[in-house]
């Protein structure tokens, strides 16, 4: 997502406002997220106190397996983002900025690298169907939320074995 920057640069707006959607991804590495296109994206960029200030809305679909019982889902994710916008000069060593900092190339700012970083960052760590999914018995296998196995489950750590022989009220 390229915005051309010149003639908001040099003009008296103080807003501008951008919305695109995303069709595709060329990065192989990426494409295993299943991230199902197309991909919104708006945002605004301020000009305050002669600076520019970026503030990005996305929302995306994706597909996964669910952590506990392996069904595929289905998932409609949004974020937000908000970054300074400094001219690249070169040297990207500012490390005082406490603000996230996106760069730009001879006015021209290019929104691709940000935007797949905020879309995998706001993936879930744990991918679950629903919360309450009870996922798959570890004996034989069955799914817990179409079925009730006759699984024995009162199995204790034979490790711990000898401390249901301790009595509390001793």
């Amino acid at each position: 997502m390229l915005i051309n920057l010149t003639k908001f640069v040099d003009s008296s707006k103080s807003v501008l406002k951008f919305s695109d959607e995303i069709n595709r991804i060329d990065d192989p590495i990426l494409e295993d997220y299943g991230i199902i296109f197309p991909v919104k994206v708006s945002g605004e960029i301020y000009k305050v106190d002669g600076e520019f200030q970026l503030y990005l809305n996305g929302d995306f679909t994706y597909t996964s397996q669910c952590d506990r019982c392996l069904i595929e889902t289905k998932k409609d994710m949004s974020f937000k983002s908000t970054g300074k916008l400094k001219k690249d000069s070169g040297n990207a060593n500012d490390s005082e900025e406490s603000d996230e900092v996106i760069y730009y190339n001879d006015d021209e700012l290019d929104l691709r690298e940000y935007i797949w970083n905020q879309i995998v960052s706001s993936l879930p760590m744990k991918n679950l169907c629903s919360d309450e999914c009870k996922g798959l018995c570890p004996k034989c296998g069955a799914d817990l939320n179409k079925e009730k196995c006759q699984c024995d489950t009162s199995n204790v750590d034979l490790r711990f074995e000898k401390l249901r022989e301790l009595s509390l009220n001793d």
